[in-house]
């Protein structure tokens, strides 16, 4: 698998070291969570909401992206395209 075919990473969900007197810490788990639902996000916004699709872009298998998006509680239908037939009318339908 090419890395051409991976989202670019995004790094705002990239977190810094601070010290103990610092109110906002984001740990480890949290940090990978959003990472990896952003990562899940854009494989489905690439495959048009298709889960096995997006499974295999991110080498990883149907059962566990459907996983995740439980998990994450992220909504397939809003990577969904339109599937319905282009409708002509009035003029545009008569020219062919």
């Amino acid at each position: 698998m090419g890395s051409s075919t991976l989202p670019t990473p995004d790094y705002r969900y990239q977190s810094t070291i601070r010290t103990k007197d610092s109110r906002s810490r984001v740990s480890l788990a949290e940090a990978v969570g959003a990472f990896e639902k952003h990562l899940i996000q854009e494989a489905l916004k690439k495959t048009g909401g298709n889960r096995v699709q997006a499974a295999k872009l991110l080498d990883s298998t149907g059962r566990i992206i459907t996983y995740k998006v439980k998990k994450y509680n992220i909504d397939c239908r809003q990577f969904r395209q339109d599937r319905k037939p282009t409708v002509l009318h009035g003029d545009d339908a008569s020219s062919s």
